[in-house]
């Protein structure tokens, strides 16, 4: 997909694979913002790749919070007047046990990597369907749980 001057969002973009797909959308011609809620190590990602060549900026945001994802697709919009790609990268994992108390760190968990996505993918939506184009990609969480939804 070429994306030359065309506008892309990574959310969980502050390190390794997140940032790996900001630099691919990068290297396709994409200006891209980059989305975590460490604002430091999300401009500081954002710094490393705008080094190498790449427009890159950095848009600190929790993406549980709906208003945050309406925000940062709202920078990607003023800076590249469209948006043409939103990865749904952003994802935690919980570890523990539920007996002692750890169901908030799960709870947590479904926040970020399921809803997270969804409440990324509704912003970004709203201008793809406006332009009549984009491309939405969803980390295996929310893909998951599509799949067990009744047809």
């Amino acid at each position: 997909m070429k994306l030359e001057n065309g506008g892309a969002i990574v959310a969980g973009a502050a390190g390794g694979i997140g940032t790996a797909i900001a630099k691919s959308l990068g290297t396709e011609g994409a200006r891209v913002v980059l989305v975590d809620r460490d604002e430091a190590s999300c401009d500081a990602a954002a710094r490393r790749l705008a080094a190498h060549g790449f427009d890159a900026t950095g848009c600190a945001a929790d993406v549980t919070v709906p208003e945050a994802n309406v925000r940062c697709v709202q920078q990607a919009l003023d800076a590249c007047g469209r948006l043409d790609a939103f990865v749904a990268n952003a994802g935690i994992a919980a570890f523990g046990d539920l007996t002692d108390g750890e169901a908030l760190k799960v709870r947590r968990t479904v926040d970020t990597n399921l809803l997270g996505a969804v409440q990324g993918c509704t912003a970004a939506l709203r201008p793809m369907l406006q332009q009549r184009s984009g491309v939405l990609l969803a980390d295996r969480a929310a893909r998951n749980f599509e799949r067990s939804l009744p047809r």
